[in-house]
């Protein structure tokens, strides 16, 4: 009979601390009564839940915006990772995996090739340029009813893939300061700033939901610097979530995410020592078309693959291609340390010589 009261009594206590914490989440009346007239009409009403819906999509905002913070305080200045410049990476550097927001790690290997032992580095250095990035749009510049709006990214990039064998052919040096212009759908935006924009409330994301257009100013040399180039990239790739272009398709732990990239590349040979017969004399012009794909198999597990493709229009209309895929194991929570495989093969600008090769790896990206 003691137990059978100390149940109810329990049970008592529950049904009032929840009826608590209901009526804990309740307006009082004299909130939502606004003209103090006594009575809630459907006008404080609506208003009321109006508050209500945009505080929790400002929540919610604050949430992911935590979420991406760096783990790493040297992070808020520059960003580590490995080369993505000449490849369809270039359109996110900094977000391109689906465990953590954050660049493919930059690569530290050992191998031995005929018999020496050969120490590789492919890494790249991005300065974040906050006070040149434009991410946030401001919205007394986007007219009422506007489709689009611009944001902007400029990170300055030095980046290089050096070794201790002098004679490996995909070396290279890289200088450059890559302009991203994202062309995006206001239909993406809150519903607070939909509102002021007066854009329609029933209007859906169009299918291409940004439109990015990169220009990359850059300078290129080979490892001894006895080939230098310099250039001006022009790229475009559009950014289509329902197909996983540029945002990833997930089921699970697995993700899937692709970017395509065209456009052209110009510049001029400002040195040539070594008389590569890859290199013209003076200027090119070239047609490019990138490809990336991005599996994230489980919360630690990744492979990526690019696939980059040039194609001469000043000189005997050589045909250029290089695969790289890397398949990589993640350490830490964070995804700051990794260890994994690489597999390389053709010619990399600038002096597109081939190479072939595979080796294992210890990554490093904040």
């Amino acid at each position: 009979m003691l137990k059978k009261h100390i149940y109810l009594i329990f049970i008592g206590l529950l049904v009032n601390l929840y009826s608590s914490l209901a009526l804990a989440q309740l307006p009082n009346f004299e909130d939502l009564d606004t003209d103090n007239n006594g009575v809630i009409d459907q006008t404080e009403y609506d208003k009321f839940i109006e508050i209500q819906e945009e505080n929790s999509n400002s929540a919610e905002e604050e949430v992911v915006v935590q979420k991406e913070e760096p783990s790493l305080g040297l992070s808020k200045y520059i960003s580590l990772g490995s080369s993505f410049i000449d490849t369809a990476n270039i359109i996110s550097p900094s977000c391109t995996t689906f465990n953590e927001c954050g660049a493919d790690p930059a690569i530290f290997s050992y191998t031995v090739t005929g018999g020496e032992d050969v120490f590789n580095v492919n890494a790249a250095i991005a300065f974040k340029t906050t006070f040149l990035d434009q991410l946030d749009p401001n919205i007394d510049k986007i007219p009422k009813g506007a489709k689009r709006y611009v944001t902007r990214i400029v990170d300055p990039v030095i980046e290089a893939n050096v070794s201790s064998a002098d004679s490996a052919n995909s070396n290279f040096v890289r200088v450059a300061v890559p302009l991203v212009f994202s062309f995006n759908d206001t239909a993406t935006l809150t519903k607070t700033v939909r509102e002021e924009l007066e854009i329609p409330a029933d209007r859906k994301p169009s299918f291409f939901q940004q439109h990015n257009l990169i220009v990359v100013p850059k300078y290129e040399a080979d490892q001894g610097f006895d080939t230098q180039t310099i250039g001006l990239d022009l790229l475009y790739a559009p950014t289509i979530p329902d197909i996983g272009i540029g945002a990833a398709l997930r089921e699970g732990t697995f993700g899937f995410r692709w970017l395509p990239v065209v456009g052209f590349e110009f510049g001029n040979v400002i040195k040539n020592s070594q008389d590569v017969s890859t290199l013209p004399a003076d200027t090119f012009a070239r047609a490019t078309a990138r490809l990336r794909a991005e599996f994230g198999i489980t919360n630690d597990l990744s492979l990526n693959a690019d696939y980059v493709f040039y194609l001469d229009l000043t000189g005997d209309q050589d045909i250029n291609d290089f695969v790289n895929v890397t398949f990589q194991y993640f350490l830490d929570d964070q995804k700051n340390i990794s260890v994994g495989l690489e597999y390389t093969n053709g010619g990399r600008s600038p002096t597109f010589e081939d190479a072939d090769f595979l080796r294992t790896f210890f990554g490093l990206r904040f």
